[in-house]
C-alpha cells in the first residue's frame, strides 16, 4: 500500500488510489467486494431481475440507517443472524 509519513495529513481518496499499484488496487477491490460494498457488473449478469431488485432494496436500506427504529434494527439483525 502507499506510504504516507506525515502526521495529521489529509489525503484525498483519489490521491490514495492513484498512489496504489495495480496489485494494491486489485486487493482493495477484492476487500470491497468481500464486504459487499462493491458488486461487479459481471457478477450481476447472472442474477435474476428479482435478485437485482432485492440487492437494490438492500442498498437503499443502508442509506436509511438513522431513520430506522430500534425495533426495525432488531428485526434486520435477527434476519442476518438466522443466515450467518
Amino acid at each position: 500500500m502507499p506510504s504516507f509519513y506525515v502526521d495529521d495529513i489529509d489525503i484525498e481518496v483519489s490521491e490514495f488510489w492513484d498512489s496504489c499499484s495495480e496489485r494494491e488496487k486489485q486487493k482493495l477491490l477484492e476487500l470491497l467486494r468481500n464486504d459487499g460494498i462493491v458488486i461487479m457488473e459481471d457478477e450481476t449478469e447472472n442474477l435474476s431481475p428479482r435478485e437485482l431488485e432485492f440487492f437494490d432494496k438492500l442498498e437503499k436500506l443502508k442509506t436509511c440507517y438513522y431513520q430506522l427504529s430500534n425495533d426495525e434494527i432488531r428485526v434486520i439483525e435477527s434476519i442476518v443472524r438466522k443466515y450467518i
